[in-house]
């Protein structure tokens, strides 16, 4: 297996694995939208659940508050009664020892004191019947408030709880988002020839070579275009032939040229069309190539040469 076959077998495998993420990812999304929304219908629930015990606290609290008014209302009028009953006392006492004989059973004083009596008793009744309403009252709310706390309570745990998990949820999907970042796919490196992998060498006894050496000393031969490691490994084997580089060169280098060869790797259009126009003028004889073997470019050359020489 090569190592392309192994990169696209391992960038299949990182695809599948984002895909099967990216859609954990919709589920936790939708999971997190769902638990949001049970968590802002439960702050709402626990939001009026406390407003109405506040409401009902304070509508108690207000009757008690009027019960107790009450009671002491009817604590200080069973006091005045009282203060009253016991200075008709006095007041029947000092006459029982006065020489005066007993008062008739119609005396006003006795009237009085018996109706005295009666009322501070009715008024005792009505203050126990009014503190024992006080007392129920008072169990029946401490009884709702007990009911309410715990329900406060509880509605307490169930938002900690959904407030725990929502976090967890955000965790969690942060744990993905990275781990998406993590495996998204590398995008392959351009390929890169490097010109160090090309065999420019030939060897010195190559025919052709020695053969073009022998030709080009009888015409001018100019060669542009090629990579700068390209042209210098060129140099070395045809010493004889004019290379011009592949950017920006002297245009009178070309006056005298009899062929141009192009090399259409590393070189612009437009310094390709600036030689080619240059030679053109000169009736210079124009070739191309791509090639980087140095046995095939002077075959190529040799060739030519041979062409015009005949």
């Amino acid at each position: 297996m090569t190592q392309d076959d192994i990169f696209a077998t391992k960038r299949l495998a990182l695809l599948s694995k984002r895909d099967t993420l990216i859609k954990q990812q919709h589920t936790l999304q939708e999971s997190l939208t769902a638990q949001t929304e049970s968590l802002s219908d439960l702050c709402t629930q626990m939001t009026e659940l406390v407003l109405s015990a506040e409401a009902r606290i304070a509508e108690r609290s207000a009757e008690i508050a009027t019960l107790a008014d009450t009671l002491r209302q009817a604590q200080a009028d069973n006091k005045r009664q009282q203060t009253e009953i016991m200075s008709l006392r006095r007041e029947i006492a000092t006459l029982k020892k006065s020489a005066l004989p007993p008062p008739a059973e119609d005396d006003a004083p006795s009237k009085r004191a018996k109706s005295l009596q009666r009322a501070v008793q009715k008024q005792r009744k009505d203050q126990f019947a009014h503190q024992h309403a006080l007392e129920e009252k008072m169990t029946e709310l401490t009884e709702l408030l007990s009911v309410k706390d715990k329900q406060i309570q509880t509605l307490q745990a169930k938002w900690e709880e959904s407030q725990s998990r929502y976090l967890a949820l955000i965790e969690r999907e942060r744990a993905q988002q990275d781990e998406l970042l993590r495996l998204r796919p590398v995008p392959p490196a351009p390929e890169v020839i490097e010109e160090e992998e090309i065999s420019y060498d030939i060897p010195y006894a190559d025919p052709l070579i020695t053969e073009l050496n022998r030709l080009s000393r009888t015409l001018v031969v100019s060669v542009i275009g090629g990579s700068p490691t390209w042209q210098k490994k060129a140099a070395e084997s045809f010493p004889h032939l004019r290379f011009l580089g592949n950017q920006d060169f002297d245009g009178a280098k070309l006056l005298t040229t009899d062929i141009l060869l192009v090399n259409t790797n590393h070189v612009s259009h437009s310094c390709t069309k600036k030689a080619v126009d240059l030679a053109t003028a000169q009736s210079a004889e124009v070739c191309y190539t791509s090639k980087h073997n140095l046995s095939q470019i002077a075959e190529l050359l040799c060739e030519r040469i041979q062409t015009i020489l005949s």
